[in-house]
């Protein structure tokens, strides 16, 4: 998907398990979009829901405009050309893919603005893009964000806290 094969130094806060008494470190991958968090398995693309991209969730927007958040610090290493999908580099060196919405590659970037390009270096929780959910559910195309992890192998597991006050995803290492 266009990520460098480069490991970085991952840097991450310790923690405890209250069941197990062995430290893990654990990083988490912040806010994406407003709405509701779903099992990355509900998305009706076969890609994502297998997890054969990588671990991670789905954001259904509530917003008609919807504002898209980098959930970390890094670079951007992809923006597809149709301006639905990025990829970020974290400095923490995991691999994030947000994919907004199901086969909205058709849609050749109507509907989407975005305000980051290929190369640049941001800081989690920059407004990254907007998108008119509006516009894709009039199209027929399902406006569901997807956020992977596509490095997900690199770790002991990505799981998401998925509740109303923490949509984050972390990474246990």
């Amino acid at each position: 998907l266009g990520f460098p094969k480069e490991n970085k130094n991952l840097v991450a806060e310790e923690s405890t398990s209250a069941t197990d008494s062995e430290a893990f470190r654990r990083i988490a991958v912040g806010k994406v979009a407003d709405g509701a968090v779903v099992p990355l398995s509900s998305v009706s693309d076969q890609a994502f829901a297998s997890a054969a991209l990588g671990k991670g969730i789905a954001i259904i927007p509530t917003e008609q405009i919807t504002n898209i958040y980098a959930p970390v610090s890094g670079e951007i290493v992809t923006v597809f050309p149709t301006i639905h999908a990025y990829g970020i580099l974290s400095n923490d060196g995991i691999e994030v893919l947000i994919h907004i919405g199901v086969d909205t590659v058709n849609l050749d970037g109507k509907g989407f603005a975005s305000f980051v390009k290929q190369g640049q270096q941001i800081e989690a929780g920059n407004v990254m893009a907007e998108v008119d959910i509006k516009k894709i559910k009039d199209e027929d195309f399902d406006p569901t964000i997807m956020v992977v992890v596509t490095n997900t192998k690199d770790f002991l597991d990505v799981i998401s806290a998925g509740n109303d006050t923490d949509d984050s995803l972390y990474i246990l290492m």
